[in-house]
Order: C-alpha cells, then structure tokens, then sequence
C-alpha cells in the first residue's frame, strides 16, 4: 500500500534520506510508494507543479499513518469503530454526488459551467473531504477517500474519482479546443484539487 494515496498497485521503494544524502539501505529509512507518489517525491521545483517537494519529516509521518491504517485495516470487523467510520464517510461521499449538476436533464439546466464546477467540487470531496455548494461555500468538513480503512471500498472510490477525473478533463479539453497540448492534475489530491491547462496560455483552476 503506498504510504502517500494509500492506493495498492505497483509498489516502488523509497529512501527516505536519499543516499547521496548519507541514507542508508536499512528498512527504517524505507517507504513503500506507488509509481504516481514515487515520481512526485522525486520531482524538484518546475512550472505548472501544483505541489511542493516532501520532507523528510513528512514522508515518516505518511509512514507511521499508513503503518496505523494497515494495523487497523487488519481489524476492520462489521460493526466496529472503524467500520463506523468508513460508513459515516461512504454517506458524505454520497451525499456529495448528490448534485442538481449531476440530477438535472442537460436541456433543462443548459450550463457546462455548473456541470464542471459540480465535477471539481465532487472530486475535491473525494480526496480532501471539503464539501462545498457550488457558490463554493463550505458546508461540511470529513476526510478524504485515502483515510477510509476498509481497502475495498478506498479502491471503489479511487474508480468513482477516476470517473468523475475523466468528465473534467474531456470538458477541459473541449473548452481550451485541440491546440491544448497539455494538462496537469492531481489526482491523489495530497494539496487542493488544481487543473493547469497548456496551450494558448489559458489556465483553468
């Protein structure tokens, strides 16, 4: 499980302190991470990063959360605390797919600005657990999809956000036309939801 989005695919090992550094090979200087996270902690400053470079301070702290949702992961039982959890939070993602952007007939509402903007706030619930009307009000505060310990259902919404990922960035494209070379995301959402959009110089947040 990558200790970063707490996905489980295609593991990579990490060193903590780089070994240029004076890391060692030792496993306590060791963090697992998908291929996504392992680019990102490797990436420097550059245009259009919509995150900074992780510490080492941080990565051990994703460490030691991970490790904690592994152990209880192993415990997850119906009806315990944790299954609570997971369930208070499946019905706030629920509640946030629950948009008039997403209910109402095209030919009725007419606007692929608000069908956007509920596809942001949608996935930036997912990921960050803010909850938002679409005037970008705050109006409920959980946690996101990587903090659920059930891993069936964190890889069931990982499928849901990818979803939802896709809608915005084939509206994305049709709004900046073909010339659009270009555009970064982050999906995994470890900062706000930002899209960058490359070509004739439009960005999009």
């Amino acid at each position: 499980m990558c200790a970063v989005c707490n996905r489980r695919h295609g593991m990579q090992v990490h060193h903590i302190v780089p070994r240029h550094l004076g890391g060692s090979d030792d496993p306590s200087n060791a963090i697992p991470l998908c291929p996504n996270c392992h680019d990102e902690v490797h990436a420097r400053y550059a245009p259009g990063r919509a995150t900074r470079v992780y510490t080492e301070r941080e990565l051990r702290g994703h460490l030691e959360r991970t490790i904690d949702l592994a152990s209880r992961q192993a415990h997850l039982a119906v009806g315990n605390d944790d299954w609570k959890h997971d369930f208070e939070l499946v019905k706030f993602y629920a509640n946030c797919l629950d948009r008039s952007a997403f209910r109402t007939h095209f030919h009725n509402e007419l606007s692929f600005a608000d069908f956007d903007q509920a596809l942001e706030d949608t996935v930036l619930a997912l990921n960050t657990g803010l909850g938002r009307t679409r005037a970008g009000t705050l109006i409920e505060r959980a946690a996101g999809k990587r903090m659920l310990v059930n891993a069936a259902w964190r890889d069931k919404m990982d499928g849901v956000a990818s979803v939802l990922t896709g809608c915005l960035w084939t509206s994305i494209q049709a709004a900046v036309g073909s010339t659009a070379s270009m555009a970064v995301f982050d999906p995994t959402a470890h900062s706000d939801t930002r899209w960058t959009a490359f070509g004739n110089g439009r960005s999009m947040r």
